[in-house]
């Protein structure tokens, strides 16, 4: 694998980017092999599980913190790793 991702073409297309994890440290991951011009390239880690959670929720759904509060304490949304701030 070390050798396929290193070879020149891949290389020339930009087909390998590195992203920062918190976690993790620097990750090399494979690139969209779709490239267009002006297309900005910004490569950003995945989210961690439930990171996002609470905001879909009232962005989204538009639930109110006690229902969300409720949800968690019901064990409906299981334990988030990292939740997004309240806005």
């Amino acid at each position: 694998m070390e050798q396929a991702l290193d070879e020149e073409q891949i290389r020339g297309r930009d087909m390998i980017l590195e992203v920062a994890h918190p976690r993790f440290g620097v990750l090399r991951e494979v690139a969209s092999p779709i490239k267009t011009e002006g297309a900005v390239i910004a490569p950003s880690p995945a989210p961690a599980l439930g990171e996002h959670t609470d905001a879909l929720l009232r962005e989204l759904l538009h639930y109110p913190p006690e229902r969300i509060a409720a949800l968690r304490a019901g064990g409906v949304l299981g334990d988030a790793v990292t939740r997004s701030p309240a806005p």
